[in-house]
């Protein structure tokens, strides 16, 4: 009997595939059909280079042998689902059936198992944009591959087989959705980085040749797919098609396409691609499966939803994408500050010693390190005269669109590729870290202004019996000015100017668009910063000369100044409106009712600098140094009511809320409360933090009022950041008390909390059952542990987009009392501490592609706590804070999670004693805050900061607390 690894070999005709398909039909398998005499395809590639794969190590990659109409193709595939194999293109596009043998089922390594799945029916699936024409299937199999391969899309040729039955193997899980910044080229970037896992032939040229499943690793070379000699033409550049370049003397040629490639992301090997073409060893690219597109197709073929959403059209999602509003399919980020380099405003030179040339298809870190370069808040306070001399020149503001990127892609050596619109573009910005231009940005400072000019109490201030302590209303004093550029021991001065704009002025395009022009506009132009200029008025400042004018010295970068402001006298002279009498009456947006009104942009130009006035200095690196020296802000003058706080009033219940940018809730404003007057009707909405609260109850739509009074909250469980970027405005979703009913979403928009009421149907919570609950908004995804008594505990999952519950399926781990859980979204995983046996807490991992549950640690906590809380931190970290109800005792640690070469290890912990933590802990900029109880029912804030966690960074032999 001929042996099996010889199938549908060159040079082993039908003779060798009659035998091997009456073995087969003889185990009662079902076996593709025989092709006809000549017609199988010949294009299985040589394999000489790597080791075997072992079945126990890539039990998911499959052999493919594909029916089509003249003969049969070849490929290797994925199993990323029981029933499902993931593959290329070629291998789909024009098959009638298929047969897959699996490494898994293999009785030794690299081998072709004997046992053989078929195709369903209608099982084959193809990426829509995987042909670049339609494909005419027609001539022998050696004709129906080369037309496949001719008429290909690179980046885009996937296929995805589906199986009569399922399959019960472990499967490879595919990077569908990448941790935020990925950069293939500059993550992937050295030797060994990458595992290509694919089938070949054991010699060159046909004979007695052995198809075997063979695995290698190698180093990402580079990001285009234009071999030698790139140049700028899009229509052949696609930076987002891997490519890698071979190990030196390997001696050997490139397996087949569909094979699997793997890298380690985030501590763990994940599928990242799927091979192309042959192309003879010298150049073979793959399918990135991280793509929106691609990773849209092989979601739908899985079932779960992911974010598709890609505003600059890079194919990058935006919740990934490190640079949202400009396309950068490379999405290369040198300085590591989380910022790409086409969209950072303080970004490393090239190697070319220009600012940003225009393409960046190489990861050359020779120059590096680049953390000078680093500036995550892309602070740059000259950003409106930035823009105005590039309005000036001709160039544009807006975003850079994919094809403006691919234009731009190509060799550095090459003109064309310099004088694209990526190269122009990226000369046209610096911020503050690399700014050889000063300027120093103004921040308000505020007083508060005695509440006896305000008359009565409003009924939120009056609220006492709910502990609401004072109410105080503030204004404006003056500014701190804050020296920003990149030229030390320079000292310079500065002053201030205001201009009234009563059109929209908030952002800098509305500054362009409404504050330039006009009588009345406030045009952003060096040359008006000049004694008794029409439009720009000298401000009330205290201790301003007989002119007027008050210039502050400052330092070159570090320097920082007070100047205060006689507010009350400006808001009339700039005004020509009397103030009323007192008692004062305010808008809901702190205007003077019956008074002036005043809103405008407020300008802090460097006068002086060097020693030498600025309108005298010569450009600087090419730029007007007069027009560059100066900082545009929003300069409405208003008064600001804030809400004091003795103790955080009785919750219904306490809500942690995510930050709300314009709604009137900062960050350290964390949880938002409504306030009822003694009588029970609702007085307003209190953002609450740790030193006092503001009423933002303007803020608050009505239907989200009513929610935020009703029902248990469950807040998003990814970071602000991420949301943004993936534009998601739904921020909690609202439960009937005692039930998992979903009654509502709240969310930011359009500078409002906005609610939208919801019906549901999920049953009422039974006595004594354990829930834990975990909510992704990106997902628009409710998941809930629970324990219903007497039974065993189940994950159920609610979504959005059907307004319905259902039951997933685990595998692996049975799980115990669950106590809290939270989303690794990068990792697409759920992470739940769970109380097993006595008052052993364990740490286990569920994940989202396979249902699978596993003990990360089987006695991370050792006692009975009260509360727990865990947060996934995005970085492969995890927070846990727990209460011990009986010593009244908070701990919390950082746990990091474990990956191929490292053990779960404790970072660092915390203890605060005399404290009990009252449901969930959150982290922001590096502090950790919660709700304890007290004494007398009322809950207080409290925090921790980096210096009040005793570090560790060992790996975790017994309970952590």
């Amino acid at each position: 009997m001929p042996p099996l690894d010889t199938f549908a070999l060159p040079g082993a005709r039908s003779s060798v595939i009659l035998t091997s398909l009456s073995l087969l039909t003889a185990c009662a398998v079902t076996a593709p059909p025989a092709p006809d005499q000549g017609a199988e395809s010949t294009a299985a590639s040589p394999l000489q280079v790597g080791v075997l794969s072992t079945p126990s190590a890539r039990p998911w990659a499959a052999f493919v042998t594909a029916a089509v109409p003249g003969g049969t193709l070849r490929c290797s595939g994925a199993l990323i689902a029981p029933n499902k194999v993931l593959t290329s293109a070629r291998c789909t596009a024009c098959s009638s059936s298929a047969v897959v043998t699996l490494l898994g089922e293999a009785p030794g390594p690299g081998t072709v198992p004997l046992i053989f799945h078929p195709s369903a029916p209608d099982g084959f699936t193809t990426h829509p944009a995987a042909f670049k024409a339609p494909v005419t299937c027609a001539g022998d199999a050696g004709d129906i591959s080369s037309e496949l391969l001719d008429k290909r899309v690179d980046g885009h040729a996937l296929g995805i087989i589906r199986l009569a039955s399922s399959v019960n193997l472990p499967v490879a899980k595919p990077l569908l959705q990448p941790p935020i910044g990925f950069a293939p080229a500059q993550d992937l970037h050295g030797a060994d980085r990458l595992t290509v896992v694919s089938g070949g032939t054991n010699e060159l040229f046909g004979g007695s040749s052995t198809y075997l499943m063979r695995e290698a690793t190698f180093a990402l070379a580079r990001y285009s797919n234009q071999f030698i000699l790139p140049d700028c033409d899009p229509s052949v550049t696609e930076p987002f098609t891997l490519q890698r370049e071979m190990v030196a003397n390997v001696g050997g040629l490139d397996g087949d396409t569909g094979g699997a490639w793997l890298a380690t992301v985030n501590g763990t090997e994940r599928l990242i691609g799927v091979a192309q073409a042959l192309t003879l060893g010298l150049a073979d690219n793959a399918t990135a499966v991280f793509q929106t597109s691609n990773a849209s197709f092989i979601a739908a073929a899985l079932g779960s939803p992911i974010a598709t959403l890609d505003a600059d059209g890079d194919d990058v999602p935006d919740v990934a994408d490190n640079c949202p509003n400009d396309a950068n399919r490379d999405q290369i980020d040198r300085d590591e500050d989380g910022v790409g380099d086409v969209c950072d405003n303080c970004a490393p030179h090239q190697g070319n010693g220009t600012f940003l040339p225009g393409p960046l298809d190489t990861y050359d870190p020779a120059g590096g390190p680049y953390t000078a370069f680093a500036n995550p808040d892309q602070a740059n306070c000259n950003a409106d005269a930035e823009d105005r001399e590039v309005l000036a020149s001709g160039g544009s503001l807006g975003p850079l669109t994919d094809a403006e990127y691919l234009a731009s892609f190509g060799s550095a050596l090459f003109t064309t590729c310099q004088s694209s619109p990526l190269g122009r573009r990226t000369k046209q910005r610096r911020g503050d870290a690399c700014d050889p231009v000063p300027c120093a940005a103004t921040a308000p400072r505020t007083t508060q202004v005695p509440t006896s000019a305000f008359g009565p109490f409003a009924a939120l201030c009056g609220a006492n019996g709910y502990a609401i302590g004072i109410c105080s209303y503030e204004a404006v004093s003056g500014w701190d000015l804050q020296a920003a550029g990149a030229m030390p021991n320079t000292v310079g001065s500065d002053g201030l100017r205001f201009c009234r704009c009563d059109l929209p002025h908030a952002t800098a395009a509305q500054r362009r668009l409404f504050c330039a022009g006009g009588p009345s506009g406030c045009a952003i132009d060096a040359s008006l910063y000049q004694l008794d200029h029409p439009k720009w008025k000298k401000l009330d400042l205290v201790g301003a000369g007989p002119d007027g004018e008050k210039l502050t010295s400052l330092s070159f970068p570090a320097g920082i100044a007070s100047v205060a402001w006689n507010y009350l006298s400006d808001l009339t002279a700039l005004t020509g409106v009397p103030l009323p009498p007192q008692p004062w009456a305010l808008t809901a947006q702190g205007e003077l009712v019956g008074g002036p009104k005043l809103r405008g942009v407020l300008w802090s130009h460097v006068v002086h600098f060097g020693g030498q006035a600025v309108a005298s200095l010569p450009p600087l690196d090419g730029r007007d140094v007069p027009t560059l020296a100066s900082h545009y802000t929003a300069g409405d003058h208003r008064f600001v009511r804030r809400v004091h706080w003795r103790k955080i009033p009785r919750y219904k219940p306490h809500y942690w809320w995510e930050y709300c940018a314009g709604c009137g809730i900062r960050p350290e404003e964390g949880w938002l409360e409504v306030v009822n007057d003694p009588l029970g009707a609702v007085a307003g909405v209190v953002a609450f933090g740790l030193d006092g609260g503001v009423d933002v109850t303007g803020s608050i739509e009505r239907t989200a009022l009513s929610l935020l009074s009703a029902g248990t909250h469950v807040n998003a469980a990814e970071p602000e950041q991420a949301l943004a970027r993936a534009d998601v405005t739904a921020r909690a979703l609202v439960l009937r008390p005692g039930s998992l009913d979903v009654i509502g979403v709240l969310r930011n928009l359009d500078q409002q909390v906005v609610g939208d009421a919801l019906t549901g149907t999920a049953p009422a919570l039974a006595a004594g059952e354990a829930v834990a609950l975990t909510y992704s908004a990106q997902r628009g995804e409710l998941f809930a542990f629970r324990q219903v008594p007497g039974r065993a505990t189940s994950l159920q999952r609610y979504s959005q987009a059907t307004g319905r519950w259902s039951t997933w399926r685990l595998l692996g781990a049975a799980l115990g009392t669950p106590m809290a859980a939270t989303l690794a979204y990068d990792e697409q995983a759920l992470y739940l501490l769970d109380r097993g046996a006595g008052t052993r807490v364990r740490l286990v991992r569920i994940g989202l592609d396979d249902g699978v549950a596993s003990v990360i640690d089987s006695d991370l906590f050792d006692g009975s706590f009260s509360s727990m809380s865990i947060a996934a931190r995005g970085d492969g970290e995890l927070l846990c804070v727990v209460a011990d109800g009986r010593l009244r005792t908070t701990f919390a640690a950082h746990l990091r999670l474990p990956t191929a070469r490292t053990p779960l290890t404790l970072i660092d912990r915390a203890t605060v004693p005399g404290e009990e933590i009252a449901g969930e802990a959150a982290e922001r900029g590096g502090v950790v805050t919660y709700l304890v109880r007290q004494s007398d029912g009322f809950f207080a804030p409290r925090a921790l900061d980096a210096r009040q966690f005793e570090r560790v960074d060992d790996g975790i032999s017994g309970p952590v607390f």
